[in-house]
Parts: C-alpha cells; sequence; structure tokens
C-alpha cells in the first residue's frame, strides 16, 4: 500500500500483475462484487476485531 504524499491517505498498491492491495476503506461503491482472498498484518489487528470469513490470514505481510 502507499500513500498520500498530500494527505496521507491509503492508495491501491500492485505488487505484481496478477494482484492489487486495495485498503477497504478505499472501497465506496461496488464492494459487494469484490471477494476477499487473504487478509494480511493480523497479528496487529484489535483484539476485539474477528475476521469472520474463512480467507487465509498472513500474521504480517503476503507471503506466497
Amino acid at each position: 500500500t502507499w500513500f498520500c504524499p498530500t494527505c496521507g491517505s491509503t492508495l491501491p498498491g500492485t505488487n505484481d500483475t496478477a494482484r492489487m492491495f486495495v485498503p477497504a476503506g478505499a472501497i465506496t461503491e461496488g464492494g459487494e462484487n469484490l471477494k476477499v482472498t487473504a487478509h494480511i498484518w493480523t497479528d496487529s489487528k484489535a483484539v476485539w476485531d474477528k475476521i469472520g470469513d474463512d480467507a487465509i490470514q498472513f500474521a504480517e505481510d503476503y507471503q506466497e
């Protein structure tokens, strides 16, 4: 993920041609058609946060 140099907002990031990492807060329309395929940095999620799907989870960054 990249950050806007002006306002600091998170921006989508492309690591390769097969994947794009998009901050969930950046999706304002059409999100109902997307499927979560992975959760990253789960070791730093809030203790009250519950991941409610069966997508693969990574304690830190995405690993192939």
